[in-house]
């Protein structure tokens, strides 16, 4: 990122300007980064300096799996409604690979 190769920065469950140990010397370099986005399910540092912040799904909304230990896996199912309807990060990578009339759940189950 400080050599300005990295076209793109897209950040998912992550505060790298909270959480990396020199937090300015990444806030110096994710200038040089032309596209940032940032999926999150609320405001934080790092969101605040993402061109794009699209907010996803709290884990209590959503669907996904889990593999706690080697070979064993688990589907994780949704506890409450989502109250305020965010595209699912999954979703909208999905639209931009160019699978524009894609559903997610089908495109999952027949993977």
């Amino acid at each position: 990122m400080e050599k300005g190769d990295v076209g793109a920065l897209l950040i998912y469950g992550a505060n790298p300007y909270y959480d990396y140990y020199d937090a300015e010397r990444f806030k110096k370099a994710l200038v040089n980064v032309k596209l940032t986005v940032s999926f999150g399910e609320r405001w934080d540092e790092t969101t605040n300096l993402c061109t794009y912040n699209l907010p996803t799904h709290h884990y209590l909304e959503s669907w996904g799996d889990a593999e706690p230990k080697t070979g064993i896996t688990s589907f994780i199912q949704p506890t409450i409604y989502p109250l305020f309807k965010p595209v699912p990060t999954r979703l909208s990578l999905l639209r931009w690979s160019g699978r524009n009339n894609a559903d997610y759940d089908t495109y999952f189950r027949n993977y």
